[in-house]
């Protein structure tokens, strides 16, 4: 971030549920300076309601 890294877009996003509150996402995504794909982020909703993000497995695929 301090490198000036900003402005996330996830395009092409799916959500395939799992277990009984979780997700697994994968998307292309791009940024001001990056793009590349996410291969794997698993979120998780907890009993708060909130979404929380458990993994991230992605790739930056070149710079802009």
């Amino acid at each position: 971030m301090e490198q000036g890294f900003a402005d996330v877009d996830y395009t092409d996003v799916q959500w395939e549920p799992i277990a009984d509150n979780g997700y697994i996402l994968t998307s292309k995504w791009t940024m001001n300076k990056a793009f590349g794909a996410v291969h794997r982020e698993h979120w998780i909703v907890e009993v708060d309601g909130k979404a929380r993000l458990i993994s991230d497995d992605f790739e930056v695929q070149g710079e802009r």
